[in-house]
């Protein structure tokens, strides 16, 4: 086991979400045309909105997905944990070593967490830039961390 995802809950959320929103502006879209045609402009004003907040939610969910839903890697060879975006980006690279220590931690609204402690970031809480390396607390989760982590992990 060399890569988990950070919270699955959110991963599914995201996607059932963007899936309704794609679902919903398709509708307004053809909707929007419709009224074009039979020039009807309070009717086109309104769909044009929707459409807005439509393409505005789907963005936030993509993002959301890609920032709480991150790939957590540990490469073997290297003795690094390699953090990827699920989509794209928000890269971040920590080797083993620099691993102060791993903290089991829960936010407010949220699940239990292992958070990975390093001297470089800052943030506990995640989908910053600077967030500390963040996987959701379950048994498949503690098993990719006994991989490289044989010190005690603490509670917070």
């Amino acid at each position: 086991m060399k890569k988990v995802y950070s919270n699955m809950f959110i991963i599914y959320l995201s996607i059932f979400g963007i899936v309704f929103f794609f679902i919903a502006s398709i509708a307004c879209v053809f909707s929007l045309i419709n009224n074009i045609i039979s020039n009807q402009l309070n009717m086109i004003i309104v769909y044009s909105i929707l459409l807005v907040g439509f393409a505005f939610f789907i963005s936030l969910l993509f993002l959301m997905l890609n920032r709480f839903g991150c790939k957590v890697i540990y490469n073997e060879e290297k003795r690094m944990i390699i953090r990827k975006g699920f989509i794209c980006g928000y890269n971040y690279q920590l080797k083993i070593e620099d691993i102060k220590e791993i903290i089991i931690t829960s936010f407010p609204k949220e699940t239990e967490y292992y958070v990975l402690i390093d001297s470089t970031n800052t943030k506990y809480v995640g989908g910053y830039k600077k967030s500390f390396i963040r996987i959701e607390k379950n048994k498949k989760k503690q098993d990719f961390i006994k991989q490289f982590w044989n010190k005690p992990i603490k509670n917070n």
